[in-house]
């Protein structure tokens, strides 16, 4: 999974994933959802979701979120979201998503979260 949307790191056998999301259109979310089902099919079941770089959110990411979470979950997996922009907590919050995600404030206590389940 690779991309101007994204790039995936590992650490040990925790997958990073950094959204972007530069640019994203309705075409890059199929890409986007192919690539992260290829991931679980692979076996990443501990995942943390970087959203340091992500500027926006539009209701389709807001829905892809919403996918990650309900496909990692469905393996057993974890999915820890980190380091989110203020303006993106505030979306979160207002559409009460930052109740269905576990969310931890940056990458080395999303690591940590997952290190411990």
């Amino acid at each position: 999974m690779a991309g101007s949307m994204y790039r995936v790191e590992n650490q040990g056998n925790i997958t990073i994933v950094i959204l972007t999301l530069e640019g994203f259109t309705h075409e890059d979310n199929d890409e986007l959802m192919k690539a992260f089902d290829e991931l679980l099919a692979k076996g990443s079941k501990k995942m943390v979701l970087d959203l340091s770089e992500t500027r926006y959110v539009s209701s389709l990411i807001l829905a892809s979120l919403v996918y990650m979470q309900k496909k990692v979950q469905d393996v057993g997996g974890q999915l820890i979201f980190c380091s989110i922009p203020e303006r993106v907590k505030e979306i979160m919050s207002v559409t009460n998503l930052d109740k269905i995600f576990n969310i931890t404030e940056d990458r080395a206590q999303a690591l940590e979260a997952v290190v411990k389940k």
